[in-house]
């Protein structure tokens, strides 16, 4: 049998590790500070470059492929799911949506997404 006094230990160590990031219930319309900042998978983080995410607050960007933020939903501590509208060069919403999902991982330093890990770029990325 299991006693609650081994058990709450490893609980409070595993809650511990965790980067602490707020998560309210509601849908919220914005990315949580957590999650932006530009993001690559190349080790020396972005120097020269364009990252592969940019994510800023209502936008995230894809390469050089833009994207609006609809809606942004909790999945767990440190996984969001969020919901976004195609943005034409021209600055027009198009048709096209998507759905992207990222978990934050290495403590806040790495963000897991599209089946890879992304490294936090060193300087913060500049977007029009």
């Amino acid at each position: 049998m299991i006693r609650l006094r081994h058990v709450l230990p490893v609980a409070l160590l595993l809650v511990a590790q965790a980067p602490a990031v707020a998560q309210p219930r509601a849908p919220l319309r914005e990315i949580p500070p957590a999650f932006r900042g530009g993001w690559d998978e190349t080790p020396g983080g972005c120097q020269g470059f364009e990252p592969r995410f940019s994510i800023a607050a209502r936008d995230l960007w894809n390469f050089e492929v833009h994207y609006r933020v609809l809606r942004v939903r909790w999945l767990g501590r440190t996984e969001i799911e969020v919901a976004t509208q195609h943005v034409d060069h021209d600055g027009r919403p198009t048709r096209d949506r998507e759905t992207w999902r990222f978990r934050l991982v290495d403590n806040g330093r790495a963000i897991a997404g599209n089946g890879a890990n992304f490294r936090r770029c060193a300087r913060p990325v500049e977007r029009d």
